[in-house]
């Protein structure tokens, strides 16, 4: 009996070391995903930035020739 218990004992330890290793494996994996996300949103607003850049340039073409067409009237 004693040696069972002690063979249980060992087994509980050996997982709960496996526990602790996979723990530290879904934290790696976590703050990986988290750096890929911040990442992805930031690519994001960047690119509506461009975008809203680009727009205003536009309406801003169309404003000045408006402009120059009541200016030649």
């Amino acid at each position: 009996i004693r040696t069972r218990r002690e063979e249980v004992k060992a087994q509980i330890r050996q997982v709960e070391m496996n526990i602790a290793e996979l723990q530290e494996v879904v934290r790696e994996a976590f703050g990986e995903l988290k750096k890929l996300e911040i990442s992805e949103e930031r690519r994001k607003e960047r690119l509506k930035k461009e975008q809203e850049a680009r727009e205003a340039k536009q309406l801003d073409e169309v404003a000045i020739s408006q402009y120059a067409r009541k200016q030649e009237e």
